[in-house]
C-alpha cells in the first residue's frame, strides 16, 4: 500500500511525478512550517523543531551512506583475498614455468575450442527460444485483439474476427488432434 507520511512531507512536490501509481495530489495544509514532525524536536518552537528534524535525519542519513560504503569495501576485500586465494592454489599461474608438450598444448586447444563452440551453440539457442516466445506473445495479441473486436468493433472488424477466430479455433484442433 502506497502512502505519504504526513509529518515527513515538506511540500516539495518531488514525490507525484516518480509514483508507481499516479496516486498522490498536493493538498493545500493551513500549518506555517513543514514538515510537521514537531513532535520529534526538543525544541518548543515550530521553526526550530522542523530544521531539527530535517538536520536530524540528514545526519542519520549520512551515517547510514557510511555504513554502506564500509560494508562495501569489507565485501570487496573479501572478494579480492578469495581471488588471491585461488590464483595461488591453481597451478598455472604465470609465474611458475610449466614444461608443456604438445600433446598437453593440443589438448587445452581443443579444450578452448569445444567451450568456444558449445557458447555458440547455447546463444542460437537462446535466440530461436526468444524468437518462439515472441511468436507466441504476438499470437496471443492477435488472439486478443480479435475477441476485443467481436465484442466492441465495427461490422467490418467483427467479419475480420470471426474469420480469425475460426482460423485461430480450427489450427488449435489440429494440434490437439496431431499431439500424441
Amino acid at each position: 500500500m502506497h502512502t505519504v507520511i504526513a509529518d515527513e512531507c515538506t511540500g516539495c512536490g518531488l514525490c507525484i511525478a516518480p509514483c508507481p501509481v499516479d496516486c498522490i495530489h498536493m493538498q493545500p495544509v493551513s500549518d506555517t512550517f513543514l514538515p510537521r514532525a514537531r513532535r520529534f524536536s526538543l525544541s518548543a518552537d515550530s521553526r526550530f523543531a522542523a530544521s531539527e528534524h530535517a538536520r536530524t535525519r540528514y545526519l542519520r542519513h549520512n551515517e547510514r551512506k557510511r555504513r554502506e560504503t564500509a560494508e562495501r569495501k569489507a565485501m570487496l576485500a573479501e572478494r579480492e583475498a578469495a581471488v588471491r586465494n585461488t590464483r595461488r592454489q591453481t597451478p598455472d599461474t604465470p609465474g611458475k614455468k610449466q614444461h608443456l608438450t604438445l600433446p598437453t598444448l593440443i589438448a587445452k586447444a581443443m579444450a578452448k575450442a569445444q567451450n568456444q563452440q558449445d557458447r555458440l551453440v547455447a546463444a542460437d539457442n537462446r535466440k530461436d527460444y526468444q524468437a518462439k516466445q515472441i511468436a507466441e506473445a504476438r499470437e496471443r495479441a492477435e488472439l486478443r485483439r480479435a475477441q476485443r473486436d467481436m465484442k466492441y468493433g465495427s461490422d467490418n472488424e467483427k467479419a475480420a474476427a470471426l474469420e480469425y477466430l475460426k482460423q485461430y479455433k480450427a489450427k488449435q484442433e489440429a494440434a490437439q488432434n496431431t499431439a500424441p
